[in-house]
Order: C-alpha cells, then structure tokens, then sequence
C-alpha cells in the first residue's frame, strides 16, 4: 500500500468502509443476505428470510471476511432469538468467574521520600574533606 498512488489507496479504503457497513444497513444486507429477490425476500414485519437459493449462498463470500461490523446477535428467521440469548448471557455473567482481587488492599504510598542514607563514596569523600579543612 506504501508504493499505491493517491487514488489507489482511496478507492482500497472505500471497499473496506463498504465492508465495514453498520448493521442494518443496504450494504450489510446485501453481504448478509445477497440480493433481493434470488438470494432472500422480506417477511411481514420487514425482515430477510432466504431463499433457498440464498441459503445455499448465505455467508460463502470470501471478501465478506475482509472486514465487517462488530457481531450482533440477530436471527430474523429465529423471533425472540435476541431477547433469549440477552438473558442467557446476563446469566452467565452473574454466575462467571469472581474477581479474583476483590478484598485485597495494596499499601499505600509514603507522602514523604525515604531518608537518604549516604553512600561509601559520599562518606569517604566527607571524611577526605573534613580532614583536609582540619589541616
């Protein structure tokens, strides 16, 4: 991509923003479901159903894997999928794995730095100093 002109690299950013559709848009739907008509129709209430033609081709698309929005849990041919797999997580997560450092405390920092202890090399040269003044 470094070595792409300009206008490659735009035109490669648009592929993968259209790839990269919010869900429920025209754009998911067609990598969702294929074309209107051969691959899925509209139920009453608006939503895909396959045919059994876009069955057979639901989710083959290689370039569908490029990019694509985060996972929704949505089943149109499945009412009230949604809803039962919200309350199965939300069971899930009350019955998961404890926080394991719920209870325990660290220490708290000093406010003040510790005292300075005076190295060999400080002390000597004290000594070395002290010594001289004396002279």
């Amino acid at each position: 991509m470094k070595k792409a002109s300009p206008d490659r690299i735009k035109e490669l950013l648009r592929i993968v923003d259209f790839l990269a559709s919010p869900f429920g848009s025209e754009e998911d739907l067609l990598l969702s479901y294929g074309i209107d008509g051969p691959d899925y129709t509209r139920d009453a209430n608006g939503d895909p159903k396959l045919s059994p033609g876009g069955n057979q081709n639901a989710g083959y698309v290689p370039w569908r894997y490029i990019s694509q929005h985060p996972y929704v849990t949505y089943q149109a041919d499945l009412p009230g999928c949604t809803k039962r797999s919200f309350d199965v997580e939300q069971m899930l997560v009350a019955n998961g794995v404890p926080n394991v450092t719920n209870g325990y405390t660290t220490r708290p920092r000093r406010t003040e730095p510790p005292p300075r202890r005076p190295s060999k090399r400080s002390a000597t040269a004290l000594t070395t100093s002290c010594s001289a003044a004396a002279r």
